[in-house]
């Protein structure tokens, strides 16, 4: 699982070295054992859809700490070495056969030496979007993984192959994944595999298939609630593209989807005021022009739903963006 044929960033000094992985972990904190204040750091990195695939070293003993934010997921796959990890009153070590999905929460702890990493960063809402669109399933509290390092052989197979095949397409200049319908079709089965290995809070939910088979007019309010969320449509205008009462999408929604059509509406314009804060606006756009775009009209309840949904205040994502 390496990126060859990719240029690796090398660093040495360890302030340096927090500054340059800001953009992949977010802010954090790393020293040497040795209190050297020297590492010897490399880096390559490449983009494969929502996903930025990420492989390090350290060169190393160093100490780290980091306070995860909820708006994107770091899944961590140990090459070789070991980290230690204390978080929620827990310790435990990952070895070189172990996949680890960090969770929103304070980490810290220490990596080795001799440690190599490939770090797969990838943005909430592309999980959340694929839980909807393929399981119905929408994402009203935080999607959490399960906190445990979990065996890469036997119990994320798929998952290591799949990571494995696409680093190495990666490392190749020509390639069947340049066509972009090709690529977005393996990303999706990549997050597919993700959430279907790796425990989190909706997968009894996805697993029972508690979820029946929505019927035709819920999902025409669907379609018709992600193609004008960015304009002020009403629930009569939702109800009558969907071809039903007010009062019986109400009840559609709350019986299949497990939310009103209000919520589901509002679910919808956060996502899309995520989207354009992580990749810090467009030119000279501020946090309150991104939210008038996305249909939000009264500020102070954007930022109220906003942190419900993502665990931090919507100028901080813009803010994280534009570093």
């Amino acid at each position: 699982m390496l990126l060859d044929g990719k240029t690796a960033v090398s660093l040495r000094n360890v302030d340096r070295v927090r500054e340059h992985l800001f953009s992949v972990v977010g802010p954090h904190e790393l020293k040497a054992r040795d209190r050297s204040n020297m590492l010897d750091f490399w880096h390559k990195s490449a983009g494969f859809g929502e996903f930025t695939f990420n492989e390090f070293a350290y060169g190393r003993d160093i100490v780290y700490s980091a306070e995860l934010p909820s708006d994107f997921y770091i899944i961590i796959f140990t090459i070789s070495g070991h980290v230690s990890v204390h978080s929620r009153s827990r310790d435990f070590v990952t070895s070189a056969d172990t996949v680890l999905v960090m969770t929103h929460d304070r980490v810290e702890g220490c990596v080795s030496a001799d440690c190599r990493q490939l770090l797969l960063r990838i943005d909430a809402g592309s999980l959340h979007r694929y839980l909807q669109q393929f399981h119905d399933i929408v994402v009203d509290v935080p999607l959490e993984f399960a906190f445990d390092p979990c065996s890469r052989s036997k119990q994320t197979p798929e998952l290591h192959e799949m990571v494995s095949m696409i680093c190495r397409t990666l490392s190749r200049e020509r390639t069947s994944f340049n066509d972009a319908r090709i690529r977005r079709s393996i990303e999706q089965a990549l997050i597919g595999v993700l959430l279907h290995e790796i425990p989190h809070n909706y997968t009894p939910t996805m697993l029972a298939g508690q979820h029946l088979p929505v019927p035709r007019s819920v999902k025409a309010a669907k379609n018709y609630i992600h193609a004008h969320a960015r304009e002020p449509i009403s629930l009569h205008e939702i109800a009558s593209a969907a071809s039903v009462s007010p009062r019986a999408l109400q009840a559609g929604f709350r019986y299949y989807l497990e939310v009103t059509p209000r919520m589901y509406l509002r679910n919808v314009r956060l996502d899309l005021a995520h989207a354009e804060l992580t990749r810090g606006g467009t030119g000279e756009l501020n946090v309150t022009d991104i939210a008038l775009r996305c249909g939000f009209t009264d500020l102070s309840k954007f930022a109220q739903y906003y942190r419900q949904r993502f665990g931090r205040h919507p100028s901080s994502t813009l803010r994280f963006g534009r570093h």
